[in-house]
């Protein structure tokens, strides 16, 4: 039965959430810390690994109990009252092993790398590696030995991203096909002219937030979904309210209900304040953003 009390934050992080240097400002700690609480639901709903979300919701200083992660872009569902995984979208260590050779060999023209809840595996170290490695805080392994490979094939994927760098569109779209007719228990996500990430057909941000808002019986009337990029726009399917923060591209925003300031400027939390805060004595500052 639908709980017409309860609503759901359901929001990105990096871009949207926290600021462009990947930490929470002080006043969306506050925000959140005044609305997270009884009959609201935080969602950090992101492409990052699950030990990296785990770390950085320990700052906000929010009640656990109403805190929810969605890592590697829906793979991942956790619940931190529980302190356990509700549901995983993983790759057969058979597929793995397959994509894993295949990409290898066509390592001329790309690089790549798998992603599980505590690793992150890349066919070379490069400016895309070293920058998830330092977003997350999390070692990467590169694919060179024995032993890396090894790990890989016994770890539990559920994400891979493939970045072409320069190379030619004919040999993209041969590499992208061959995916494609082989392995059709995954889709491909191109998000932007030479990155692609590839996931089970189940899994998306989208799939994994409509999970957990059965689980709490959540309408999709009180949930305010937030974003900034385009593994946002399957949130906004199961959300009534699609804020999307000011940096986002043109064609993000196009699908918002409403564009909200930018994540430098705090955007989630002055509309939290606004629509979800009962107490307008506090933060009186902040007053000539609450429109």
């Amino acid at each position: 039965m639908i709980n017409n009390d309860y609503k759901i934050i359901c929001s990105d992080l990096d871009g949207t959430l926290i600021n462009n240097n990947h930490k929470f400002s002080l006043f969306t700690k506050f925000v959140l810390n005044k609305v997270v609480r009884n009959n609201v639901f935080l969602i950090i709903n992101s492409g990052r690994i699950l030990q990296s979300l785990i770390k950085i919701s320990k700052k906000l200083n929010v009640i656990n109990n109403n805190v929810f992660l969605i890592a590697n872009n829906g793979a991942t569902l956790y619940s931190c009252k529980l302190k356990k995984i509700l549901k995983e979208f993983l790759f057969s260590k058979h597929d793995v092993i397959e994509i894993f050779y295949y990409l290898n060999s066509k390592k001329f023209y790309l690089n790549f790398l798998f992603f599980s809840n505590n690793n992150i595996f890349s066919s070379e170290s490069n400016f895309i590696s070293k920058l998830w490695s330092k977003i997350m805080k999390a070692p990467y392994c590169i694919l060179n030995n024995k032993k890396t490979i090894f790990n890989l094939f016994n770890d539990s994927i559920s994400r891979l991203l493939i970045n072409f760098n320069n190379a030619p569109e004919k040999k993209i779209i041969e590499i992208l096909f061959f995916l494609k007719k082989n392995f059709n228990n995954f889709y491909i996500i191109r998000l932007n002219d030479f990155l692609y990430e590839i996931k089970s057909c189940y899994c998306s941000k989208g799939t994994s937030l409509y999970y957990i808002a059965r689980i709490l019986n959540v309408s999709e009337d009180n949930i305010f979904a937030f974003g900034d990029s385009f593994s946002d726009l399957e949130m906004f399917k199961f959300a009534k309210h699609k804020l999307v923060v000011k940096n986002a591209k043109s064609i993000i925003k196009s699908k918002a209900t409403k564009i909200i300031f930018s994540n430098e400027n705090d955007g989630v939390a002055i509309y939290l304040y606004n629509k979800l805060n009962k107490n307008k004595n506090n933060g009186k500052k902040y007053e000539k953003y609450l429109k």
